[in-house]
């Protein structure tokens, strides 16, 4: 009688930890970026920083959004209202007020306001 074991190899596909530390760099840039706002305020405005930060992630977007084309010739009219809110009002404006924020009070302040928004957001989704 032969033997066999009992268990059996498992065979498990390498992953790349690409998106881990993608995900890893964007907190670093997200915790220094008013850093980078406050020195920037001495030579332009808000507005103009905004600007510069947008081209910036659409040079970024744009092959991404090239190479799935396809994908977004079937979005309705509802999904690119959604895109424009967002872009133009949780992107555009907030951050446009955030950095005139950053000139007008404590820097601390602003931070910790933008620091602990989501903690409060998602205490007020928990509580209703």
């Amino acid at each position: 009688m032969e033997k066999t074991s009992a268990a059996s190899p498992v065979y498990r596909k390498e992953r790349s930890n690409t998106g881990f530390w993608l995900v890893v760099l964007g907190a670093a840039l997200w915790g220094v970026d008013p850093l980078f706002r406050i020195i920037l305020l001495n030579t332009m405005t808000s507005t103009q920083i905004v600007l510069v930060e947008h081209i910036i992630v659409s040079l970024i977007a744009i092959p991404v959004l090239w190479k799935f084309r396809a994908d977004l010739k079937n979005l309705r009219a509802r999904h690119w209202i959604a895109v424009i809110f967002i872009s133009w009002g949780g992107s555009a404006l907030a951050t446009v007020l955030f950095t005139m924020a950053l000139t007008h009070n404590d820097p601390n302040t602003v931070l910790l306001l933008q620091k602990c928004n989501h903690s409060s957001l998602s205490f007020w989704l928990n509580c209703y």
